[in-house]
């Protein structure tokens, strides 16, 4: 399975994607990784399934059965390991979504701490190819074991294999998925980290914004008030003849206000007495003419 290894994409081959943002192809590249690694982790554990149940068919194989349920802890070993690979990519790239968010308000933290979170790539990696060894070791160890079945299910031979030998050695192969764990550990201190990091950024840069939407709704209904007193102000000096009192803040009047010229009043005075004058003069004529 040496062709089937599985990596992430170095931060300058991120950065120089021309059709998405850095952060964008990083993401597409954790879906495709975790794509394959669940691949990885079926395979192996059908391969595994299938050999056993083979095992059960064919007589005097105990030592080969024996030789599988030690397999066996290693196939559940990687299968546990490829999941808790595939939880922490998934949360690199929701870590990767957040920082998108803070890009427009926070520019310079939100690249930063992105080129960060890329460099990370590396270290999986390192995570990415060991397990892929330790993958290989577990195949070709069902692959000798499926070739020690298919010998005695045709009665070529028996089996030959040094039992107590091979079994150990498939016992070290646990140690190695417990190596693998640890490795991970790093990864998740540091992802944990920087979540929590971001979160803060995130909640200070929800209430500037908060802050920026309360002053915004201020200043309209500031607005929205002088231009309500302009306009009383406005109808007011429209109104000829009219009063307004003043009373200072213990309510006592100190004064009273005359209204102004009449301005829309005058303007309808004066087209009513047109309208007037033109239908004196129209009667006129009638009398006239008679």
């Amino acid at each position: 399975m040496t062709e089937d290894i599985i990596l992430l994409k170095q931060p300058a081959l991120l950065w120089s994607v021309e059709t998405m943002s850095p952060d964008e192809a990083y993401r597409r590249d954790i879906d495709e990784v975790r794509m394959r690694l669940q691949q990885m982790a079926q395979q192996i554990a059908l391969q595994h399934t299938s050999l056993t149940t083979k095992a059960e068919t064919i007589y005097g194989n105990e030592h080969i059965k024996e030789r599988l349920l030690t397999i066996g802890y290693s196939v559940e070993a990687i299968t546990s390991y490829c999941e808790l690979l595939c939880s922490s990519l998934q949360t690199y790239k929701e870590a990767s979504s957040m920082l998108s968010l803070l890009r427009d308000s926070q520019p310079t933290y939100a690249e930063h701490q992105l080129n960060s979170l890329l460099e990370q790539n590396r270290e999986f990696n390192s995570l990415l190819t060991d397990l892929n060894y330790y993958v290989v070791l577990v195949v070709n160890a069902l692959v000798t074991e499926n070739r020690s079945l298919e010998n005695l299910m045709h009665s070529r031979m028996d089996d030959t294999t040094d039992h107590e030998q091979v079994n150990n050695e498939y016992k070290d192969f646990i140690r190695r998925g417990l190596e693998l764990n640890k490795s991970l550990d790093k990864r998740i201190m540091y992802i944990d980290s920087l979540l929590r990091d971001i979160r803060k950024q995130m909640a200070a840069s929800q209430v500037s914004r908060l802050e920026a939407q309360v002053a915004e709704r201020r200043r309209k209904i500031n607005e929205q008030r002088y231009q309500a007193k302009v306009e009383d102000v406005r109808d007011y000096e429209d109104l000829e003849g009219q009063y307004r009192h003043k009373y200072d803040e213990e309510g006592n009047l100190i004064g009273t206000e005359e209204g102004g010229s009449g301005g829309n009043r005058q303007g309808i005075k004066a087209i009513i007495i047109a309208i007037a004058l033109v239908a004196i003069v129209l009667v006129a004529h009638y009398f006239i003419t008679l």
